[in-house]
């Protein structure tokens, strides 16, 4: 997998993939094109340049954007006065390369989009508090949600984080809590699989996006993995929850969710 020149490309917050993946291929398919006139690029590649900046910007965060141009062949083509032999040579070299790397980002998210459009089930997106407030994971019966439709359960990576935390500090019920949900997670075979059989439903630990900017809080996140699963995939998506505050935030945002069951919690 390739890595700009800057290191990173992070999409941020609030855009879709679908949205970060046409704003890509546009500016591919504009490099792509500029390649094609040869020694007459020259002059133009500064230009597409500020073009493509202020494109990939309103997808990607700005420094980000700017990594993956600003290399040292850039600087030296800015150093040039004139066009000649020198700055066809490096205008070819950087298109080469520039092309390279977005071919490679551009392929990353495509193949990321085509895996989470696979996924036909209705799709149940648990919170932390499920984990650590609920009974057994595994021995929920998740159609109950459902109305007896096929279920498939995606928990976002920033959750299992959440209780590798909560399993060392807090309240002694919510570590124990939280240490068992994870060593049923481990016991599923989830750190060698991609997904896993329950009697319910399929379940399935999200990896994210190689380069993936955070939302400043879980919640958000955790509703940011649901409404990047919603623009691909065929079924429904809906964040399962016990907390109040976070299905007012999933409403705020336009996500479906669900407040556990009666029964389902550990104390009931």
């Amino acid at each position: 997998m390739a890595t700009p020149s800057g290191g990173i490309l992070r999409r941020k917050n609030g855009r879709s993939l679908d949205n970060a993946i046409k704003a890509l291929g546009d500016i591919e398919l504009d490099l792509r094109n500029l390649r094609g006139q040869g020694t007459t690029a020259s002059l133009q590649y500064l230009r597409f340049i500020s073009t493509a900046e202020t494109s990939l910007a309103w997808a990607f965060v700005r420094e980000d954007v700017e990594g993956l141009f600003h290399t040292p062949r850039f600087f030296e083509l800015l150093r040039l006065e004139s066009p000649g032999e020198l700055m066809n040579r490096l205008v070819v070299g950087e298109i080469e390369a520039r092309l390279e790397e977005l071919s490679d980002l551009l392929s990353d998210m495509k193949l990321r989009r085509e895996r989470l459009g696979q996924i036909t089930e209705i799709v149940f997106v648990p919170d932390t508090n499920l984990f650590v407030h609920c009974n057994p994971f595994d021995e929920l019966i998740w159609t109950e949600l459902s109305g007896g439709a096929p279920v498939h359960i995606v928990v976002p990576l920033v959750v299992i984080e959440e209780l590798d935390r909560l399993k060392r500090s807090g309240v002694s019920a919510v570590r124990q809590a939280s240490r068992e949900s994870l060593r049923r997670l481990e016991s599923l075979g989830m750190l060698q699989a991609q997904s896993a059989n329950l009697e319910s439903a399929t379940i399935e630990i999200l990896e994210e996006e190689p380069y993936h900017l955070r939302a400043p809080t879980v919640d958000l996140e955790i509703l940011e993995t649901c409404s990047e699963i919603n623009d691909a995939s065929a079924g429904g998506v809906f964040v399962v929850t016990g907390d109040l505050s976070m299905i007012v935030r999933s409403r705020a945002l336009g996500i479906n969710a669900l407040k556990v069951p009666i029964g389902w919690n550990r104390d009931d």
